[in-house]
């Protein structure tokens, strides 16, 4: 590669904090490196020890339970317990991703500090549904659940956030079902059941946040 070349890149690597240029003229990792590991571990050590907290969630609600991880645009299906003691219970796969308005996706976006993050995942929205969004998204923030029926014909999910240990959403906590079998009443005791399950992984992660904030 060409001197050119290489400086070009690191020059534009630096500006994007990549990268940072010492006083002596080299290099090093950057901030922007340093917060996306840190992201990427937290990732990592919530699907490590989620498991457990949602295997005890479709225990006490006997429905398929999800863990989703933010991936750029909107949430990916990282981790699935289903009910086996049903006859018929509903699949996910993992690695499914889900849309900007499913349960888990306006968890995310109700609860994301990066604005950037937030605009670009919201950037397809017409101007009406923007404004429309805004207000369930505040509902989401005061309440701390989700509610959704229109991704996939007679299911219903609900959602919680799952925090870590800087307060900032790590992960989305979902219930599956049918429309029949999932009330959406935020005051059930599924999605007390959910608040719970939510809060103690959060807790688990190093969460230090009012009880009343999920």
């Amino acid at each position: 590669m060409q001197r050119t070349t290489a400086h070009r890149y690191l020059t534009s690597l630096s500006g994007a904090g990549f990268l940072e240029r010492n006083e002596d003229g080299s290099y090093a990792l950057g901030p922007l490196l340093a917060r996306v590991g840190t992201i990427a571990l937290d990732s990592r050590r919530v699907l490590d020890v989620a498991d457990s907290f949602l295997r005890r969630l479709t225990s006490d609600v006997h429905e398929t339970t999800v863990l989703s991880l933010w991936g750029g645009l909107g949430p990916v299906v990282a981790h699935v317990v289903e009910d086996m003691e049903r006859p018929v219970h509903i699949q996910v796969r993992v690695g499914t991703p889900l849309p900007g308005d499913s349960a888990q996706g306006k968890v995310f976006l109700a609860f994301l500090q990066d604005r950037a993050t937030l605009d670009r995942a919201t950037a397809h929205l017409p101007a009406e549904m923007t404004g429309q969004l805004a207000k369930e998204l505040e509902r989401i923030r005061s309440s701390g659940l989700s509610v959704n029926t229109n991704v996939a014909r007679g299911l219903r999910t609900i959602a919680a956030p799952v925090f870590d240990r800087r307060g900032r959403i790590n992960a989305a906590m979902g219930v599956v079902g049918t429309t029949s079998s999932i009330p959406d009443d935020l005051d059930s005791g599924m999605t007390k059941a959910l608040e719970q399950a939510a809060r103690d992984l959060s807790r688990q992660l190093g969460w230090q946040g009012d009880a009343g904030a999920l």
